[in-house]
């Protein structure tokens, strides 16, 4: 298993969003979960690795993001004869029983290695769980609604930050930019269209327009055909979901309230 793919699906999928800082790494025989939320509590990210990794067994956190990513792709370092190890708090390749410490990249025939230690994770990263909702409409993201939403928001930006969700009977589910209420600057578009009957989503709550866009432009990055996933609850909740090669990723977004 080539271990600096799945690093750099990591990296990709947190620290490349541009608001996610660390993460914590929670790994077992069984599975290994990426978890982490942003400094404005607005984001939960939760991934799960498709395979187990053995390297990652322990919990540990990576909190230089953006050095990892610069030492992965690190020409010297992704030649055929480098190599990258996790290694234990005494330098050591990692055992089982033990905590990763951190990553060694190294080549010896060039003469470069690079050390970067990883954090232990205490109260630093508190990242709520998720249990789980019942969602009135969940669709996969269609990429001309995506390019709209990009660009009347880019539009509309500088009069408000957020969008609020309206989720019809019929299945016509609206995004509003601005206050749909009042003749203000805003705008109005069917972002996705259901068929079949719901239960109608009012519009009492609005989500970070920004970062919801950052998380579905991921797709632009990804090397798969598969789609993103986007649901809504009435209880207040969005949730994306991207299938990489390597994970799936969820980011969950509690809404604000009028």
């Amino acid at each position: 298993m080539d271990i600096s793919k799945i690093l750099l699906d990591i990296v990709d999928h947190t620290g490349n969003l541009g608001f996610i800082n660390n993460v914590k790494v929670t790994g077992s025989s069984m599975e290994t979960l990426i978890e982490s939320i942003d400094e404005e509590k607005s984001v939960i990210v939760n991934g799960v690795l498709n395979s187990n990794v053995k390297e990652f067994e322990g919990t540990f956190g990576i909190n230089y993001l953006n050095v990892l990513k610069g030492l992965l792709n690190h020409p010297k370092f992704k030649l055929a004869d480098s190599e990258i190890l996790i290694f234990n708090s005494e330098l050591k390749p990692k055992k089982i029983d033990e905590n990763p410490a951190g990553i060694l990249f190294r080549n010896k025939k060039l003469k470069i290695d690079a050390y970067l230690r990883f954090s232990i994770i205490g109260d630093s990263l508190n990242v709520p769980k998720f249990k789980g909702a019942n969602w009135n409409i969940k669709f996969n993201v269609d990429d001309s609604s995506y390019e709209e939403f990009k660009s009347l928001n880019n539009l509309f930006s500088s009069f408000e930050d957020n969008f609020i969700p309206e989720l019809k009977e019929n299945g016509d589910l609206y995004f509003h930019i601005g206050d749909p209420s009042v003749s203000d600057n805003r705008t109005s578009f069917l972002f996705h269209k259901e068929e079949g009957k719901f239960t109608p989503m009012p519009t009492g709550f609005f989500y970070p327009s920004n970062k919801i866009l950052t998380i579905l432009g991921l797709k632009n990055s990804m090397n798969n055909n598969e789609p993103i996933e986007m649901a809504f609850s009435d209880k207040g909740v969005l949730q994306i979901t991207i299938k990489s090669e390597y994970a799936v990723w969820k980011y969950i977004l509690p809404a604000k309230k009028k």
